[in-house]
Formats: C-alpha cells, sequence, structure tokens
C-alpha cells in the first residue's frame, strides 16, 4: 500500500514537472517569436501610412521594456522619420536606459527628431534630471546643448534643476544670449 501511494506521489510530482516544462516552454517560445515581430513594429515606424505607425506604436508600448534597447538602437539609424517615432515610443514606455540616447537627439539635425527626443525626455521626467545637469555644469559641452538642456529642463519642472539652470545662465554669456532670444 505504501508503494503504491509512492507510486502515485511520483507520477503527480511528474505530471507537475512535465505541465511546468511546458508552460515554460511555451513562454519562451512565445518570447523567441516576438523578436521578428518586434523588429517589424519598428521598421514600420516609418511606415507611410499613419495608422500602420500609430498601431506599431501602440504595440511596442505595450510590449514594454523588451522593446527599449531595440528601439535605441533605432535612435542611431539613418532614417528621420524611424527615429522620431522611436523617440516618441521610448518617451510613452518612459524607461530611464534611454535618457543617454535621448539626449544624443537633443542635437539631431532634424527639427521633428530633436522635438520628440525633447518631448520624450520630458515625459521620462525626474530620471532625466540629473544628466541634464551634468551637460549645464561641464563647460566643455557645446552652448547649443546646455541651451536644449534647460529647455527639457524646465519641461520637467524638478526642483533639483532650478539652481543649476541659474548657474549655467550666469556663467555663459553665450548660453543667455540664446535664452533671451528664445523667449523674446
Amino acid at each position: 500500500m505504501r508503494v503504491c501511494k509512492l507510486k502515485i506521489a511520483f507520477t503527480a510530482f511528474t505530471l507537475i514537472i512535465i505541465q511546468l516544462s511546458l508552460f515554460c516552454g511555451v513562454h519562451v517560445a512565445s518570447a523567441i517569436s516576438k523578436e521578428p515581430e518586434m523588429e517589424s513594429l519598428i521598421r514600420n515606424l516609418s511606415a507611410s501610412d499613419l495608422n500602420v505607425k500609430t498601431d506599431s506604436v501602440k504595440a511596442l508600448v505595450e510590449i514594454g521594456e523588451p522593446a527599449v534597447e531595440p528601439l535605441i538602437l533605432a535612435l542611431g539609424v539613418e532614417d528621420p522619420e524611424l527615429r522620431e517615432n522611436a523617440a516618441v515610443t521610448l518617451g510613452k514606455i518612459k524607461d530611464e536606459r534611454a535618457v543617454e540616447p535621448l539626449i544624443g537627439l537633443l542635437t539631431d539635425e532634424e527639427w521633428e527628431v530633436e522635438q520628440a527626443g525633447n518631448n520624450a525626455l520630458i515625459a521620462i521626467g525626474k530620471p532625466a534630471v540629473e544628466p541634464l545637469i551634468k551637460i549645464l555644469q561641464d563647460e566643455n559641452e557645446s552652448v547649443f546643448l546646455q541651451s536644449k538642456a534647460v529647455q527639457v529642463l524646465a519641461g520637467i519642472g524638478d526642483e533639483r534643476a532650478v539652481q543649476p539652470m541659474i548657474q549655467a545662465l550666469k556663467k555663459s554669456r553665450s548660453l543667455m544670449q540664446i535664452w533671451v532670444i528664445f523667449w523674446v
């Protein structure tokens, strides 16, 4: 009788292990199958059809964290529309890993890409504050990038940025002139 109970328990345990491994196998398989889907969604960010672009942004935002690294890579492609929409999507996902790459867009040659980077950083918010303050405090940084950093910091509205922005404007006559022109 005891041997029979042990066999039943062992069989039940084996079935549980098999079910778990099947479940995990399906989970792993579904994650692997999402890679080509994600690549396709990222390519569709530059589609000519606005609905395709919108649906791709929504799907990538829904995917969330796994889409961040591929979207960061997309910020470096030649196609400005793809860079712009990758930035928009990263802003909606709000993952702090995107902060540094998005800061790189603040001096992009294409105005739309630059603006998308700006808006994405504002959407990410607090995690972008410290890297942007570092730009303000770096005397070797371009005045243009520093002015963009001030613009983003103003959009975020974090109190930590107030004093560094004032200091940067006091130190740099060029930065002050850019801001006077910008705000007048």
